[in-house]
């Protein structure tokens, strides 16, 4: 059984955002958020050096990636990857929307979700996506093994891409 990072529970007069986490599985829950945030918040053009650094303390020798077609085996693939489109793309910029995370019982497993804004990518194109990060602990620490990115929709629209400044729709009749 896995428990949610935020859980809805007792007084209802309080927003449950504003409800203090005190079991074992929210704190961690928050700690691996927290961790997945930063990895996110590094894969912004021109933080390579962050994102090894990170990756050197919070990631598993056995990390792997997959953006929708793409597999990536190792870290430094990863690494490599990023480094590829940032200098293809300098001013993409990689926003986190909204994080959530559950870890199971034990607390040795855990899974983040964060739902993201990919701005800039080409033109002046605003992309959605969702990030899946997978985490362990391992000697006590915890480690992301496993990413994959989906390629969100745009509800609007209909796709994944959107432009940043769309025209508004015209009121003239033909």
């Amino acid at each position: 059984m896995s428990l949610p990072l935020l859980v809805d529970q007792g007084d209802k007069s309080v927003p449950w955002t504003a409800r203090p986490c005190t079991s074992a599985s929210c704190k961690a829950a928050q700690h691996i958020v927290e961790l997945s945030r930063s990895l996110m918040d590094a894969c912004n053009p021109h933080c390579y050096d962050l994102l090894k650094s990170l990756g050197e303390q919070h990631v598993a020798p056995t990390f792997r990636a997959k953006f929708e077609s793409t597999s990536l085996n190792s870290w430094e693939e990863f690494l490599a990857s990023q480094r590829y489109w940032g200098e293809l793309h300098p001013k993409w910029e990689n926003r986190i929307v909204h994080a959530t995370a559950e870890v199971n019982d034990n607390h040795a497993n855990g899974t983040v979700y964060l739902l993201t804004e990919i701005l800039r990518w080409s033109r002046d194109v605003k992309r959605t996506a969702v990030t899946v990060h997978k985490w362990k602990k391992s000697a006590g620490k915890w480690v992301c093994y496993e990413a994959m990115t989906m390629r969100g929709l745009d509800p609007m629209l209909g796709g994944g891409d959107q432009e940043a400044n769309p025209e508004p729709p015209s009121n003239q009749e033909n």
